[in-house]
């Protein structure tokens, strides 16, 4: 794996939504909400860039893989090296279950005449979309689970991605206030918030597939 990765730049700009997050729990102007819409659209941009990389790394290790198999056949490296394709492959099973309930959310609004320019400020039906068919339920569930795997093989990497999800059925908010995991990204939220929270998690788990 020869490409160099900068992962201080989006780990940087992992950082900015925690500004998003506290603000989420406001009543923020509409026109803050209207510049998440740019935001979103820089996520878009990223996770497009990080698909590339990956791919790209995959097509590298294959190569490795191939070429150091008569010496990992009989090694503990292989053990390790199975270990991590197990879960970089659950890593990218979450992501493509975020990635169909992005691709779902905007046919919905596309079938409701809208789209999320147009609903970035309101809750209704992005709230509406997340609850059917216990989706956004699965998708925790998931994430969790996920936090659980990467905790067991890799204890730093583990702790990082738990802290960033964050893996917390119940978060306290600065006001002492108690939120369900759901409700304090999600629920109830202006559309801008929630899928600009949706991209957020599908970038992180572009981030933790490369660092594997």
């Amino acid at each position: 794996m020869s490409a160099k990765i900068n992962k201080n730049r989006y780990r940087i700009i992992l950082l900015l939504y925690l500004v998003f997050i506290c603000l989420s729990l406001l009543s923020v102007p509409k026109s803050l909400l209207e510049s998440n819409l740019y935001m979103i659209k820089t996520l878009t941009f990223q996770d497009s860039l990080l698909q590339q990389q990956l791919s790209y790394l995959d097509d590298s290790a294959n190569r490795a893989d191939q070429s150091a198999a008569p010496v990992r056949r009989n090694s503990r490296v292989k053990k390790r090296g199975d270990t991590l394709v197990s879960l970089l492959t659950q890593v990218r099973a979450v992501y493509g279950y975020a990635d169909s309930i992005d691709k779902s959310l905007q046919l919905y609004f596309k079938n409701e005449n809208s789209s999320i320019e147009k609903e970035y400020s309101k809750k209704r039906m992005t709230s509406t979309f997340l609850k059917k068919d216990s989706l956004l339920e699965r998708f925790e569930q998931k994430l969790f689970s996920l936090a659980k795997s990467f905790n067991d093989v890799d204890r730093v990497l583990g702790r990082e991605f738990t802290q960033q999800l964050p893996v917390q059925a119940l978060i306290i908010s600065r006001t002492k206030k108690e939120y369900s995991w759901q409700k304090y990204f999600f629920l109830d939220k202006p559309a801008s918030v929630a899928y600009m929270h949706l991209k957020r998690i599908k970038l992180l788990l572009l981030q933790v597939g490369l660092q594997l």
